[in-house]
Protein backbone atom coordinates (compact mmCIF):
# COMPACT_ATOMS: atom_id res chain seq x y z
CA UNK A 1 0.00 0.00 0.00
CA UNK A 2 1.04 3.60 -0.55
CA UNK A 3 1.32 6.14 2.24
CA UNK A 4 -1.26 8.90 2.65
CA UNK A 5 -1.50 11.64 5.28
CA UNK A 6 -4.56 13.59 6.48
CA UNK A 7 -4.13 17.31 5.66
CA UNK A 8 -6.74 20.06 6.18
CA UNK A 9 -6.57 23.67 5.02
CA UNK A 10 -8.79 26.75 5.33
CA UNK A 11 -8.79 29.30 2.52
CA UNK A 12 -9.44 32.87 3.70
CA UNK A 13 -10.99 35.61 1.57
CA UNK A 14 -13.90 38.05 1.47
CA UNK A 15 -15.54 36.78 -1.69
CA UNK A 16 -15.44 33.84 -4.05
CA UNK A 17 -13.70 36.02 -6.64
CA UNK A 18 -11.03 37.19 -4.17
CA UNK A 19 -10.36 33.60 -3.21
CA UNK A 20 -8.75 33.08 -6.58
CA UNK A 21 -5.98 35.48 -5.72
CA UNK A 22 -5.85 35.65 -1.90
CA UNK A 23 -4.97 32.33 -0.26
CA UNK A 24 -3.83 31.93 3.34
CA UNK A 25 -3.97 28.21 4.24
CA UNK A 26 -3.47 26.51 7.60
CA UNK A 27 -2.78 22.79 7.46
CA UNK A 28 -3.15 19.82 9.78
CA UNK A 29 -1.56 16.45 9.07
CA UNK A 30 -2.65 13.08 10.39
CA UNK A 31 -2.07 9.64 8.90
CA UNK A 32 -5.09 7.61 7.76
CA UNK A 33 -3.96 4.02 7.65
CA UNK A 34 -5.31 2.10 4.67
CA UNK A 35 -7.76 4.75 3.43
CA UNK A 36 -9.64 3.45 0.38
CA UNK A 37 -12.76 5.64 -0.12
CA UNK A 38 -13.81 9.22 0.64
CA UNK A 39 -17.15 11.09 0.59
CA UNK A 40 -18.47 14.36 2.04
CA UNK A 41 -21.84 14.90 3.72
CA UNK A 42 -24.03 18.00 3.40
CA UNK A 43 -22.48 19.60 6.51
CA UNK A 44 -19.05 19.59 4.88
CA UNK A 45 -17.61 16.78 7.03
CA UNK A 46 -15.61 14.01 5.38
CA UNK A 47 -16.27 10.30 5.81
CA UNK A 48 -13.69 7.74 4.85
CA UNK A 49 -13.19 4.00 5.08
CA UNK A 50 -10.10 1.85 5.47
CA UNK A 51 -9.18 -1.44 3.85
CA UNK A 52 -6.53 -3.89 5.04
CA UNK A 53 -6.98 -6.91 2.82
CA UNK A 54 -4.69 -9.09 4.91
CA UNK A 55 -6.49 -8.59 8.25
CA UNK A 56 -10.17 -9.45 8.64
CA UNK A 57 -12.27 -7.32 10.98
CA UNK A 58 -9.68 -4.56 11.38
CA UNK A 59 -11.24 -1.84 9.26
CA UNK A 60 -13.30 1.20 10.22
CA UNK A 61 -15.48 3.99 8.80
CA UNK A 62 -14.60 7.38 10.28
CA UNK A 63 -15.90 10.95 10.08
CA UNK A 64 -14.09 14.24 10.62
CA UNK A 65 -13.66 17.83 9.51
CA UNK A 66 -11.13 20.64 9.87
CA UNK A 67 -10.37 21.31 13.55
CA UNK A 68 -12.91 18.67 14.60
CA UNK A 69 -12.03 15.43 16.33
CA UNK A 70 -12.20 12.29 14.21
CA UNK A 71 -15.10 10.01 15.15
CA UNK A 72 -15.15 6.29 14.44
CA UNK A 73 -18.67 5.46 13.22
CA UNK A 74 -18.23 1.74 12.56
CA UNK A 75 -15.42 -0.65 13.48
CA UNK A 76 -14.66 -4.35 13.13
CA UNK A 77 -15.37 -4.26 9.40
CA UNK A 78 -13.66 -6.14 6.58
CA UNK A 79 -12.51 -3.87 3.73
CA UNK A 80 -15.59 -1.58 3.56
CA UNK A 81 -15.95 1.20 0.99
CA UNK A 82 -18.07 4.18 2.05
CA UNK A 83 -20.26 5.41 -0.84
CA UNK A 84 -22.47 8.17 0.62
CA UNK A 85 -23.81 9.86 3.74
CA UNK A 86 -27.26 11.41 4.17
CA UNK A 87 -28.94 12.81 7.31
CA UNK A 88 -27.04 10.83 9.91
CA UNK A 89 -26.87 7.60 7.91
CA UNK A 90 -23.78 6.17 6.21
CA UNK A 91 -24.04 3.91 3.16
CA UNK A 92 -21.18 1.55 2.41
CA UNK A 93 -20.16 -1.67 0.73
CA UNK A 94 -18.79 -4.60 2.69
CA UNK A 95 -18.12 -8.13 1.41
CA UNK A 96 -19.75 -7.06 -1.86
CA UNK A 97 -23.09 -6.04 -0.29
CA UNK A 98 -24.57 -2.52 -0.07
CA UNK A 99 -25.26 -1.68 3.57
CA UNK A 100 -26.51 1.20 5.72
CA UNK A 101 -26.02 2.16 9.38
CA UNK A 102 -26.69 5.14 11.64
CA UNK A 103 -23.79 7.32 12.75
CA UNK A 104 -24.00 5.70 16.19
CA UNK A 105 -23.40 2.29 14.62
CA UNK A 106 -26.97 1.13 15.15
CA UNK A 107 -29.57 0.01 12.59
CA UNK A 108 -26.98 -1.74 10.45
CA UNK A 109 -28.67 -3.60 7.58
CA UNK A 110 -28.05 -5.00 4.11
CA UNK A 111 -29.92 -3.01 1.45
CA UNK A 112 -28.79 -4.84 -1.70
CA UNK A 113 -26.86 -8.08 -2.08
CA UNK A 114 -23.94 -7.91 -4.53
CA UNK A 115 -24.74 -4.83 -6.63
CA UNK A 116 -22.38 -4.28 -9.55
CA UNK A 117 -22.03 -0.59 -8.71
CA UNK A 118 -23.61 2.07 -6.50
CA UNK A 119 -24.50 5.26 -8.44
CA UNK A 120 -25.55 7.61 -5.65
CA UNK A 121 -28.03 8.44 -2.91
CA UNK A 122 -30.90 10.96 -2.95
CA UNK A 123 -33.01 12.06 0.01
CA UNK A 124 -34.99 8.82 -0.02
CA UNK A 125 -33.50 6.41 -2.59
CA UNK A 126 -30.24 4.59 -3.31
CA UNK A 127 -29.39 4.04 -6.99
CA UNK A 128 -27.34 1.08 -8.18
CA UNK A 129 -26.53 -1.24 -11.07
CA UNK A 130 -27.26 -4.98 -11.00
CA UNK A 131 -27.97 -7.61 -13.66
CA UNK A 132 -26.98 -5.14 -16.39
CA UNK A 133 -29.60 -2.52 -15.49
CA UNK A 134 -30.21 0.42 -13.16
CA UNK A 135 -32.37 0.09 -10.05
CA UNK A 136 -33.22 2.10 -6.96
CA UNK A 137 -34.25 1.11 -3.44
CA UNK A 138 -35.56 3.06 -0.46
CA UNK A 139 -32.87 4.20 1.97
CA UNK A 140 -34.89 2.33 4.60
CA UNK A 141 -34.86 -0.91 2.58
CA UNK A 142 -37.58 -2.81 0.75
CA UNK A 143 -38.04 -4.00 -2.80
CA UNK A 144 -35.80 -2.60 -5.58
CA UNK A 145 -37.39 -0.58 -8.39
CA UNK A 146 -36.29 -1.19 -11.98
CA UNK A 147 -35.28 2.03 -13.77
CA UNK A 148 -33.62 1.37 -17.14
CA UNK A 149 -31.60 -1.24 -19.02
CA UNK A 150 -28.41 0.82 -19.16
CA UNK A 151 -24.98 0.57 -17.57
CA UNK A 152 -23.64 4.04 -16.71
CA UNK A 153 -19.94 4.77 -16.97
CA UNK A 154 -20.42 7.92 -14.86
CA UNK A 155 -23.44 9.07 -12.86
CA UNK A 156 -24.62 11.68 -10.39
CA UNK A 157 -27.85 12.15 -8.45
CA UNK A 158 -29.62 14.80 -6.39
CA UNK A 159 -33.11 14.86 -4.91
CA UNK A 160 -34.77 15.63 -8.27
CA UNK A 161 -32.63 14.10 -11.01
CA UNK A 162 -30.42 11.17 -11.90
CA UNK A 163 -27.96 11.81 -14.74
CA UNK A 164 -25.61 9.34 -16.32
CA UNK A 165 -23.29 8.78 -19.26
CA UNK A 166 -24.06 5.52 -21.01
CA UNK A 167 -21.04 3.24 -21.25
CA UNK A 168 -21.96 1.95 -24.71
CA UNK A 169 -22.32 5.16 -26.73
CA UNK A 170 -21.35 7.99 -24.30
CA UNK A 171 -24.68 9.80 -24.45
CA UNK A 172 -25.76 11.94 -21.50
CA UNK A 173 -29.14 10.90 -20.07
CA UNK A 174 -31.40 12.41 -17.42
CA UNK A 175 -34.16 10.85 -15.34
CA UNK A 176 -36.67 13.07 -13.54
CA UNK A 177 -37.12 11.31 -10.20
CA UNK A 178 -40.55 12.85 -9.70
CA UNK A 179 -42.16 10.99 -12.61
CA UNK A 180 -39.34 8.65 -13.77
CA UNK A 181 -39.32 10.24 -17.25
CA UNK A 182 -36.06 9.76 -19.18
CA UNK A 183 -34.56 12.24 -21.63
CA UNK A 184 -31.41 12.06 -23.75
CA UNK A 185 -29.60 15.37 -23.27
CA UNK A 186 -26.49 15.21 -25.45
CA UNK A 187 -23.91 13.05 -27.17
CA UNK A 188 -20.99 13.70 -24.85
CA UNK A 189 -18.18 13.15 -27.35
CA UNK A 190 -20.02 14.89 -30.18
CA UNK A 191 -18.91 18.31 -28.92
CA UNK A 192 -15.18 17.74 -28.40
CA UNK A 193 -12.27 15.36 -28.58
CA UNK A 194 -11.36 12.46 -26.35
CA UNK A 195 -13.36 10.38 -23.88
CA UNK A 196 -15.69 11.28 -21.02
CA UNK A 197 -13.78 11.34 -17.72
CA UNK A 198 -16.39 12.69 -15.29
CA UNK A 199 -20.02 13.77 -14.86
CA UNK A 200 -21.83 15.92 -12.28
CA UNK A 201 -25.07 17.81 -11.68
CA UNK A 202 -24.19 21.49 -11.41
CA UNK A 203 -27.09 23.83 -10.62
CA UNK A 204 -29.56 23.22 -13.47
CA UNK A 205 -27.06 21.51 -15.76
CA UNK A 206 -25.49 18.16 -16.42
CA UNK A 207 -21.76 18.83 -16.84
CA UNK A 208 -19.08 16.45 -18.08
CA UNK A 209 -15.34 16.50 -18.70
CA UNK A 210 -13.50 15.34 -21.82
CA UNK A 211 -9.84 14.36 -21.65
CA UNK A 212 -8.96 15.66 -25.12
CA UNK A 213 -6.82 13.99 -27.77
CA UNK A 214 -3.14 13.22 -28.03
CA UNK A 215 -2.34 13.43 -31.72
CA UNK A 216 -0.12 15.55 -33.90
CA UNK A 217 -3.13 17.78 -34.64
CA UNK A 218 -4.29 18.25 -31.03
CA UNK A 219 -2.17 19.40 -28.08
CA UNK A 220 -2.49 17.55 -24.74
CA UNK A 221 -4.31 20.50 -23.15
CA UNK A 222 -7.43 20.37 -25.33
CA UNK A 223 -9.51 18.77 -22.58
CA UNK A 224 -12.65 20.64 -21.57
CA UNK A 225 -15.77 20.75 -19.41
CA UNK A 226 -19.16 20.98 -21.13
CA UNK A 227 -22.68 21.49 -19.82
CA UNK A 228 -26.27 21.07 -20.99
CA UNK A 229 -29.52 22.16 -19.24
CA UNK A 230 -31.31 19.38 -17.39
CA UNK A 231 -34.55 20.20 -19.21
CA UNK A 232 -32.79 19.97 -22.59
CA UNK A 233 -31.01 22.39 -24.93
CA UNK A 234 -27.70 22.88 -26.67
CA UNK A 235 -24.42 21.88 -24.96
CA UNK A 236 -22.16 24.78 -24.01
CA UNK A 237 -18.42 24.90 -23.45
CA UNK A 238 -17.79 25.91 -19.81
CA UNK A 239 -14.02 25.50 -19.36
CA UNK A 240 -11.38 24.79 -22.02
CA UNK A 241 -7.64 24.23 -22.44
CA UNK A 242 -7.44 21.56 -19.72
CA UNK A 243 -4.82 18.83 -19.48
CA UNK A 244 -6.73 15.54 -19.16
CA UNK A 245 -9.25 16.58 -16.46
CA UNK A 246 -10.96 13.89 -14.36
CA UNK A 247 -12.66 13.43 -10.99
CA UNK A 248 -15.30 16.08 -11.73
CA UNK A 249 -17.48 17.09 -8.76
CA UNK A 250 -19.72 20.09 -8.02
CA UNK A 251 -20.70 22.02 -4.90
CA UNK A 252 -22.60 25.30 -4.75
CA UNK A 253 -21.10 27.71 -7.29
CA UNK A 254 -17.95 25.70 -7.90
CA UNK A 255 -16.73 22.80 -10.00
CA UNK A 256 -13.68 20.79 -9.02
CA UNK A 257 -11.48 18.41 -10.97
CA UNK A 258 -7.96 17.00 -11.14
CA UNK A 259 -5.64 17.49 -14.07
CA UNK A 260 -3.85 14.36 -15.16
CA UNK A 261 -0.33 15.48 -15.98
CA UNK A 262 0.12 18.33 -13.53
CA UNK A 263 -1.97 16.48 -10.91
CA UNK A 264 -3.47 19.69 -9.54
CA UNK A 265 -6.94 19.96 -8.03
CA UNK A 266 -8.66 22.94 -9.65
CA UNK A 267 -11.90 24.88 -9.19
CA UNK A 268 -13.95 27.46 -11.02
CA UNK A 269 -16.84 29.68 -9.96
CA UNK A 270 -19.13 30.09 -12.92
CA UNK A 271 -20.01 32.28 -14.74
CA UNK A 272 -16.48 33.76 -14.45
CA UNK A 273 -14.97 30.51 -15.70
CA UNK A 274 -11.47 31.25 -14.46
CA UNK A 275 -9.79 28.04 -13.22
CA UNK A 276 -7.59 28.34 -10.15
CA UNK A 277 -5.35 25.87 -8.35
CA UNK A 278 -6.81 24.56 -5.10
CA UNK A 279 -3.99 22.20 -4.17
CA UNK A 280 -1.65 19.49 -5.35
CA UNK A 281 -1.90 15.73 -5.55
CA UNK A 282 0.72 13.15 -6.40
CA UNK A 283 0.79 10.35 -8.95
CA UNK A 284 -1.55 7.54 -7.99
CA UNK A 285 -5.31 7.32 -7.76
CA UNK A 286 -6.56 10.57 -6.19
CA UNK A 287 -10.19 11.04 -5.16
CA UNK A 288 -12.15 14.32 -5.04
CA UNK A 289 -15.32 14.95 -3.00
CA UNK A 290 -17.14 18.22 -2.22
CA UNK A 291 -20.18 19.40 -0.23
CA UNK A 292 -21.12 22.03 2.32
CA UNK A 293 -18.59 24.54 0.95
CA UNK A 294 -15.61 22.21 1.37
CA UNK A 295 -13.62 20.18 -1.12
CA UNK A 296 -11.53 17.19 -0.04
CA UNK A 297 -9.01 15.28 -2.09
CA UNK A 298 -6.56 12.47 -1.42
CA UNK A 299 -2.84 12.45 -2.09
CA UNK A 300 -0.36 9.65 -2.15
CA UNK A 301 2.42 9.58 0.43
CA UNK A 302 5.72 7.75 0.54
CA UNK A 303 5.71 4.62 -1.66
CA UNK A 304 5.64 1.48 0.43
CA UNK A 305 3.80 3.13 3.33
CA UNK A 306 0.34 2.24 4.62
CA UNK A 307 -1.42 5.62 4.83
CA UNK A 308 -3.04 8.18 2.51
CA UNK A 309 -3.48 11.91 2.83
CA UNK A 310 -6.80 13.80 2.81
CA UNK A 311 -6.56 17.51 2.12
CA UNK A 312 -9.40 19.98 2.54
CA UNK A 313 -10.12 23.56 1.51
CA UNK A 314 -13.02 25.71 2.70
CA UNK A 315 -14.88 28.03 0.31
CA UNK A 316 -17.98 30.21 0.70
CA UNK A 317 -20.75 28.52 -1.24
Amino acid sequence: MRARTFVAAFIVGTSSLLLRFCRIPWSIENDVDGLNALVVDSSGAALWSTCHKDLEGRDVIQRGAFRDATTTLLSGLTCPAVVASREGVVFFRERGHLMRASFDGQNRAVLVESPTRVLGVSRSRVFFVKYGAMYSISTAGGEPEYLAAQIPEYADVNDDYLVWCDKADEHIWRMDLRDRSIKQLAWAIGVGDGSVTGLAIFKNQAVWSLDGSETLLYPPNDGAVWGVPLDGGHPKLLVEDLDHPFGLVADGNRLYWIQEKTTLARSTALPWVFPSVVGETEWGDPTVAAAGGKVYWTTQGVPGGSSRSIRTSLYPR
